[in-house]
C-alpha cells in the first residue's frame, strides 16, 4: 500500500507557507502550539454564533498567527466576511477582547483582521463546510459532490478530488467514495494543491470529507533553451581566457570567474534565489549567462560509451577574465620618471605591441599596467633574492583596478603588501 503523505506539509517552503509565524524556545513551544489552538477554536466557535445565514459554512478559509515581542496578529481569511458578520467594527472589538481575555494577555497587544478572499469556493475548507451542510440536511452524497465540483469550476481551478468515508446514506457498512475532475497531481513538488480534511456529524454517525484542488504549477525561471534541435556537441576546452562579457554592463558589482567551469541551469536558479532573498527589493540583479550547452549521458539499454543519449542537464561555459594584451612595451613609470628599470609593484605607462584578435584592447593603444614579475634580481629585506625567467605585468583602468584578473605564471607577493590583491596568478605565488 502507497504510504499517504500530508499535501501541505510536504509542500512547504515550496508553494505553501506557514499558518503560524513566531519563534520559541524549545522548552516554551508546547505553550505557544496550546496558545494558538485556543485562538483558533475560539474564532471559529465566536464566527458560528454570530453568523446571520444559518447556512452551516462558516467560510474560514484559514487563520494566520504572527506572534512578536509584544504583539499578536491574527489574519482571518473569509469567504464571506458580510454574510457571516455583522456591524464589522463593533463585532470585532469585541472578538478582539474575548479572545485576550480568553489567553489571559494583557501584557501583548491583540490585533484582529479580516481579509476577504476573492474564490471563496476555490478553497477546500470553505466547500467542505458548503458539502457538510448539505450532507446533515439529507441531501444524496453524489449530488453533494457534483455541486461542489461546479462550484470549484467558476472559481478557475485545474482540478479537484472528493472523498467521503462512513456511513453513506445510513448504510450499515461504511465505505469510502470519490470523484474526481480534472488532473490532481500529487506527487509534483511544484503544483500548488489546496487541502484539507473536515469531519462532520450526522444522525448516522461521524463522515470523514477529504478535498484536493489542484490551483496551479509554481512556475520557477527555467533557465534551458525552449527550442533547440539537438546534435551531439563536443566537450569543447576548459582551457584558457575569455576575451568578451568581462565588463559590467549593468548595475555596479558583479560576479567574476576565477576559474573555467560548467555552470549548470540548476546552479544559476540556486545563486539567484539567494541573491534575491539577501537584496529582496533593495536592488535589481541580471543574469548574463545562459546554459545553451547540454550535457548527455549514457543511453539507456547500453553496456558501455557515455554521452550517446538525450539531453540530461544543459550548462552555461565561463572562463577566467583576461584584458587581450600579449606584449607591452614600457615608456615610463609613473612616479619614478629618472628610474632605469622598474620594479615589483611600479605603475608604468606602456603601449601594446600584439594583442589578441577582437580584444578590449587593441594594438598600439597605449594603457597603464602594474609590474607583478621581473628578470632583473629583486633583494629582500630579509636578504632573500629572487628572480624570475621574465617580466609580466597586468593592465590597469585609472582607479587602479586590473582590466584581467589572472595571468599565466608565478607572480610576487609584494602585489599584496601594495594592495593588488585582486591579481590572481595561475601558478603558485611567489610569498
Amino acid at each position: 500500500m502507497g504510504q499517504k503523505i500530508n499535501p501541505l506539509g510536504f509542500r512547504l517552503g515550496t508553494t505553501q507557507s506557514h499558518h503560524s509565524l513566531w519563534f520559541a524556545q524549545p522548552k516554551n513551544y508546547s505553550e505557544g502550539l496550546q496558545e494558538d489552538k485556543k485562538i483558533r477554536d475560539y474564532i471559529k466557535n465566536y464566527v458560528q454564533k454570530n453568523m446571520r445565514i444559518s447556512s452551516g459554512v462558516e467560510g474560514i478559509a484559514r487563520i494566520e498567527i504572527q506572534k512578536g515581542i509584544d504583539l499578536i496578529r491574527v489574519i482571518i481569511y473569509m469567504g464571506f466576511p458580510k454574510l457571516l458578520i455583522e456591524d464589522r467594527p463593533r463585532k470585532l472589538k469585541e472578538l478582539q477582547m474575548n479572545v485576550q481575555k480568553e489567553l489571559n494577555c494583557m501584557n501583548r497587544k491583540l490585533k484582529i483582521a479580516i481579509t476577504r478572499i476573492a474564490n471563496p469556493y476555490g478553497h477546500p475548507n470553505i466547500l467542505a463546510e458548503f458539502i457538510a451542510g448539505q450532507l446533515k440536511n439529507r441531501v444524496s452524497f453524489r449530488k453533494a459532490m457534483k455541486k461542489a465540483i461546479e462550484l470549484t469550476e467558476q472559481a478557475d481551478t485545474k482540478g479537484i478530488q472528493i472523498q467521503i468515508a462512513g456511513r453513506i446514506d445510513g448504510k450499515e457498512i461504511a465505505r469510502v467514495e470519490w470523484i474526481r475532475e480534472g488532473r490532481v497531481p500529487l506527487q509534483t513538488i511544484g503544483a500548488k494543491i489546496e487541502y484539507c480534511s473536515y469531519r462532520v456529524r450526522t444522525i448516522y454517525g461521524v463522515l470523514g470529507i477529504k478535498i484536493w484542488i489542484f490551483i496551479d504549477i509554481y512556475r520557477t525561471i527555467n533557465y534551458n533553451p525552449k527550442r533547440t534541435r539537438f546534435r551531439n556537441q563536443h566537450r569543447g576546452r576548459m582551457k584558457g581566457i575569455s576575451y568578451r562579457g568581462n565588463r559590467i554592463c549593468f548595475g555596479r558589482y558583479a560576479l567574476q570567474a576565477l576559474e573555467p567551469a560548467w555552470i549548470t541551469s540548476r546552479q544559476i536558479e540556486a545563486g539567484r534565489r539567494a541573491m534575491t532573498r539577501n537584496v529582496r527589493r533593495g536592488g535589481k540583479i541580471w543574469v548574463r549567462i545562459f546554459p545553451d550547452k547540454p550535457v548527455t549521458v549514457r543511453s539507456t539499454e547500453t553496456r558501455m560509451g557515455s554521452g550517446k543519449g538525450s539531453p540530461e542537464y544543459w550548462v552555461a561555459v565561463v572562463k577566467p577574465d583576461n584584458s587581450g594584451a600579449r606584449e607591452l612595451m614600457c615608456i615610463r613609470v609613473i612616479g619614478a620618471s629618472n628610474r632605469r628599470y622598474a620594479h615589483i609593484g611600479d605603475v608604468i605607462v606602456a603601449v601594446i605591441k600584439k594583442a589578441v584578435p577582437k580584444a578590449p584592447l587593441e594594438r598600439s593603444e597605449v594603457i597603464r599596467a602594474v609590474i607583478v614579475r621581473t628578470c632583473k634580481e629583486l633583494k629582500r629585506d630579509n636578504g632573500m633574492i629572487i628572480r624570475y625567467d621574465d617580466n609580466a605585468a597586468v593592465v590597469i583602468d585609472q582607479k587602479g583596478n586590473p582590466k584581467g584578473t589572472r595571468i599565466f605564471g608565478a607572480i610576487a607577493g609584494e602585489l599584496r603588501q601594495l594592495n593588488f590583491t585582486k591579481i590572481v596568478s595561475l601558478a603558485p605565488e611567489v610569498l
